[in-house]
């Protein structure tokens, strides 16, 4: 009887063993699979914001009475509202041709993983682009 209780100690103790093993292998894995996740959902929304905002600052330019500057204002004002002191890299190009007004945003977000200091080796690309008609009053 002694020999049994022995040999189920034994095989206790081995299999608490195995489950620290496999935890402790499993576990990098499955944060790294929530790390990226995170990344893309914080990559999407960054997208989603820089995209909506060359797109209301080329409404707020092609206003009646506004000029090109108040298009930039409106897009940076976007930028800083959806994505903070990440905005600041961001460049913002506005254009006016026969059509009506053009924004381009553009810049670079870095990954999670690469921590703050490196912005360029490891980043993900941002671009947005808006288009509006301008609005004028022609007589007919």
């Amino acid at each position: 009887m002694r020999r049994a209780e022995e040999s189920h100690q034994l095989f206790v103790r081995r299999s608490e063993a195995q489950s620290t093993v496999e935890v402790a292998l499993s576990l990098p894995v499955l944060m790294l699979v929530f790390v990226m996740l995170l990344q893309g959902a914080l990559y999407m929304h960054a997208l989603n914001v820089v995209r909506s905002a060359a797109q209301e600052g080329a409404r707020a330019a092609a206003a009646e009475g506004a000029t090109l500057a108040d298009g930039e204002a409106r897009t940076r004002t976007m930028l800083a509202a959806g994505l903070g002191r990440s905005s600041d890299s961001l460049a913002v190009g506005v254009n006016e041709d026969a059509d009506g007004v053009r924004l381009a945003v553009s810049g670079s977000m870095s990954l999670l993983l690469a921590g703050p200091t490196s912005k360029t080796v490891l980043a993900l690309p941002l671009e947005g682009r808006g288009h509006a008609t301008r609005e004028v009053f022609r007589p007919g």
